[in-house]
């Protein structure tokens, strides 16, 4: 059976760092795109929270 499913992550707005790099907190989920226009500022905006 295949699986079609995809892993849900939450968006951060604000991420906290210490000097080293590490993520030491997070602050508030961001809001979801409603438009494809949204959509691309979203991405661009949160890329580097991508998981791979």
């Amino acid at each position: 059976m295949e699986d079609n499913r995809f892993n849900y992550y939450h968006v951060w707005e604000k991420i906290f760092k210490n000097s080293n790099g590490d993520i030491r907190g997070y602050q508030n989920y961001a809001k979801y795109p409603e438009s494809m226009k949204d959509a691309k500022e979203f991405v661009e905006k949160y890329k580097e929270q991508i998981i791979a």
